[in-house]
Order: structure tokens, then sequence, then C-alpha cells
């Protein structure tokens, strides 16, 4: 039964990537040059595809460490039930909409195109370990509201709320992961890309960054419960950085080659990428690849975490690789494309015959 099972997810997989009348072509990229409903709903679909892998292998999960409001949501639903499947789902959701709205909106890509959710899908399930619900996919849900809000300021003289939202979402993100303080980081850095500097501006962002925890503490104080608190929120982040995040394994080697294969395709490709766009276009398109920096540097100096800590590369590299897929040659994109679903196929499946 268990083989059965296996062999027709895989051929449901092969569909995904494979015409039977144009085999020969693999032009699956093709079907999502575009932004019309319905490529957007079957580019999602896939997010049900790849999360249909767990029913067949579990692999053995830990979850890393979190905050005060992780702590609590995985006490309510855990991290692998119904709840926490949907909530999965439910937040790769925000991420895709999102993810589209930015490329198509600001004009980042010479197409409306829904590849941007496509590759965070992709990326966002490209190891079994993401599966499960993780603070990983709150922070990542987190921080693409962050870059959402912070891209409508350009060139917006009343942008006040905007700031102040944008804080206080990074706030929230504390709270599920005590180390994306970076945040703040990439605020001010997005500021400065986007906007004259100004001191009050920098002020509002950490304002709007203290309200959350300030509140949180306030309502735990009350709870007679302080110390759980502090202990999830500033215990952990000051670890000793052990610069390996996580134990070589055969899963971890597959991810480690293909992330830093991407990133470095986007180094090479920023030329193409940003090639002939608008002045505001190519600034938001370096904002995107300072969350990638700032993100991949974080992740080496970070205390020791499970091996779902690569999910916050997920978002900026889905990103950032849709737009160099789109400014690809076709049969060249429908190429790699074909090798980044068959690393995920390894990555899945692999563990059955290990």
């Amino acid at each position: 039964m268990k083989t059965a099972m296996f062999f027709g997810q895989c051929a449901i997989n092969f569909l995904y990537f494979a015409d039977l009348k144009q085999i020969k072509t693999f032009a699956v990229l093709q079907l999502f040059r575009t932004n019309q409903i319905l490529a957007s709903v079957l580019g999602f679909s896939f997010a049900f595809i790849w999360h249909s892998s767990v029913y067949i292998h579990i692999p053995v999960w830990e979850p890393s460490q979190s905050g005060i409001l992780m702590n609590e949501i995985s006490h309510l639903i855990g991290h692998s039930g119904i709840g926490a499947r949907f909530t999965v789902l439910l937040l790769l959701a925000i991420q895709v909409a999102l993810g589209n709205q930015i490329v198509n909106k600001y004009r980042l890509a010479d197409t409306s195109t829904v590849f941007p959710g496509l590759f965070i899908i992709m990326l966002s399930c490209y190891s079994p370990y993401f599966l499960f619900l993780s603070t990983f996919h709150f922070v990542n849900t987190l921080t693409i509201l962050i870059l959402y809000i912070l891209l409508g300021t350009y060139n917006q003289p009343k942008s006040a709320d905007h700031i102040v939202n944008a804080g206080l979402l990074a706030g929230i993100s504390f709270l599920f992961f005590p180390p994306t303080m970076y945040l703040i980081l990439f605020i001010f850095i997005a500021l400065s890309i986007l906007r004259t500097y100004s001191i009050k501006e920098r002020l509002m962002v950490i304002c709007g960054f203290v309200i959350p925890p300030f509140l949180a503490g306030v309502y735990y104080y009350w709870q007679n419960n302080f110390d759980l608190f502090y202990k999830l929120q500033f215990t952990h982040i000051f670890n000793k950085p052990t610069f390996l995040v996580t134990p070589f394994e055969y899963l971890n080697l597959l991810l480690y080659f293909i992330f830093i294969c991407l990133v470095l395709f986007l180094v090479f490709s920023y030329n193409k990428i940003a090639y002939r766009k608008i002045i505001q276009s190519r600034k938001r398109i370096n904002i995107m690849y300072w969350i990638l920096g700032i993100t991949f540097v974080v992740l080496f100096i970070l205390p020791k975490q499970g091996k779902d800590v690569y999910l916050l590369l997920s978002l900026p590299l889905g990103l950032l690789t849709s737009l160099g897929f789109i400014s690809m040659q076709p049969k060249l994109a429908e190429i790699f494309h074909f090798v980044l679903i068959l690393g995920l196929l390894v990555s899945h499946y692999v563990g059955l015959f290990l």
C-alpha cells in the first residue's frame, strides 16, 4: 500500500513538470508567465502536492528555538496536525499573494507573472523539514508584509503610519523568533534607499518595534509568568554562535548546495535582473538583495537551531530567483527549473530508500 501511494505521488509530481503531449519541451514555466487568476490557483496547488509527501515519509523533526508567541501557538495547535498544516498553507498563501503583488505592482519584471509565488512555494517546500509548522513560516510572512509596506513608501511624503507599522511587525516577529532583531537593520537600510535620511523615521521604527515586546512582557508579568517570557525572548538570543547551523546530513548537503547555487546565480545575474529598469524598480530590487544578504549572514551567526532554519532564505530567494528566471532564455529557464524539481523530489523521497 505504501509503495502504491509512493508511485501515485510520483506520478502526480511528474505531471507537474511534464506535459505528456509535449514531454520533449518541458514547457512548464510558460504556463505561469501570466498574471491570470487560474495560473495563481494552479501554482498554489503545488503546495498541496509537495506537502502530501509527508504522509508517505515522515522525517524526524524537532522545532527550532522560538519566542513566546510560537510557544503559545505550538501548545495550541502543535506542529504537524491538521490545524498546523492548514496554518502553514495559509501563511504560504499570504506570501504567494504578496510576492506576486510586489513584483507585478512595482514592475520589477518585464512582464506580469506568477513566478514569484511559484518559486516561494517551491523553496518553502524544498526540504521535508520545511513542511512542519515552524516559527520561520511566521517570520517569513511578517517579513514580506514589512517589505510590501516599505516598498510603498517610495516618494510618499506622508508615510509615518507605514513606517511605524513596519517597526510594529518587526516587533511581532521578535516575539516569534528573537534573533529577527536584524529586521530593524533591514528596515533602516530600506528607508535609506527609498527615502531621504530622517532620524524621526528611525525613531518611529524603534518605537513600533518596542510596543509588542513591551505589551507581551506586561501581560506575562500580570500572569506571574514573566520568567518564561524572559527566558524565551532574551536568554537564547545571546547564546554563543555556532557558525554551523545544522549537522551535515544528505538532506542538509543537498539544501546547502541548491541554496548556495541559487545565491551565486542571483549575484551574477544582478545586471540582467536590473537591466533597463527604471530607478525606482532598481531601488526596490536592491532592497530585496539586501534582505537576502542580511539573512544569509545571520544564518551563520545564530545559536544552534533546528533543520528548518533555512526557511528564512526561502522568501528572499524565491522572490529574486523568480526575477532571475524571467530574465533567462525560456528554454534555459525550463531546464534549470526541471533540475530544481528533481532536487526537490530527491529531498522528499530519498529517505524512503535509506
